[in-house]
């Protein structure tokens, strides 16, 4: 039977604490590009506060995505495929990280 390694108290709270930072940051992002969807769906414009201070954040990770063939294809309001394309990323991206590190570990058995 294997034994895991002991973790004492106050050994691995810097990259417990790190992780919660990088997630939170990420959930915090998720959150403009899901703003800013539902800005464009709602036809939302610039000239509206709020309309411009999500769009200052978001267009220049929404704007390179513009320039590629096909990119001007709008599904409802303003909301394009380069927006699309974006917020499938922001769903996708944690979907596949749980897919990849869920798997719990299989108990050992022992040997009869």
């Amino acid at each position: 039977m294997q034994s895991r390694p002991q973790i004492g108290p106050g050994q691995g709270t810097s990259s417990q604490i790190a992780l919660e930072v990088v997630v939170n940051l990420y959930a915090a992002v998720a959150v403009l590009f899901v703003a800013r969807a539902v800005l464009l769906v709602a036809n939302v414009d610039s000239r509206v506060w709020i309309g411009r201070s999500i769009y200052r954040f978001t267009d220049p990770i929404v704007a390179p995505l513009g320039q590629l063939p096909g990119a001007d294809r709008t599904f409802v309001g303003q909301f394009g495929l380069a927006d699309f394309t974006v917020l499938a990323l922001v769903v996708l991206i944690p979907l596949s990280l749980s897919l990849r590190h869920g798997k719990a570990e299989a108990p050992l058995r022992d040997e009869i």
